[in-house]
């Protein structure tokens, strides 16, 4: 499948237009991630497969986290009345 995409101005961004028989074409919809990887001249866009909330938290305890140790997990910046 060969399309021609357009980059255009959003705000201060840079955004790029995709048809939506494109879209559907290729299994998109609007909100899914796309990784980009540039290969000589070439730019590769792969669906990102995300995680659904089960999934992320069988893998937080595979990798041997827990909620046990605290000081090992990178909890991030204090957002509202938490205490870490």
């Amino acid at each position: 499948m060969n399309t021609e995409l357009k980059i255009f101005k959003s705000g201060n961004s840079q955004a790029i237009s995709i048809k939506k028989k494109t879209m559907e074409k290729m299994g998109l919809k609007i909100g899914d991630r796309l990784n980009i990887e540039k290969r000589n001249d070439e730019m590769i866009l792969t669906k990102k497969e995300e995680k659904n909330f089960e999934e992320e938290w069988h893998e937080f305890f595979k990798n041997g986290h827990s909620y046990h140790n605290l000081e090992e997990t990178d909890w991030g910046e204090e957002q509202g009345r938490e205490i870490w």
